[in-house]
């Protein structure tokens, strides 16, 4: 049987450590719903200004320096 000091340090921990699991996946989905949206913008732009090459390469180009940040 653990002494109530142990229980209580015990209890505490475990409780921070959910907390902490809890930021981690909370920040997860943000940063997943960020990227998703980032690509979203890129489709669309590619998309809208389909007809215009150099502006469609100049978009390749910033796409794949923020894919290569968010990486």
């Amino acid at each position: 049987m653990k002494t109530k000091h142990a229980q209580r340090k015990a209890e505490k921990r475990k409780a921070t450590r959910s907390l902490k699991l809890d930021a981690v996946k909370n920040r997860d989905m943000v940063v997943r719903g960020l990227k998703q949206e980032i690509k979203r913008d890129f489709r669309r732009y590619k998309k809208n200004h389909a007809g215009e090459v150099q502006i469609i390469s100049h978009i390749k180009k910033l796409e794949s320096q923020v894919n290569q940040i968010l990486a």
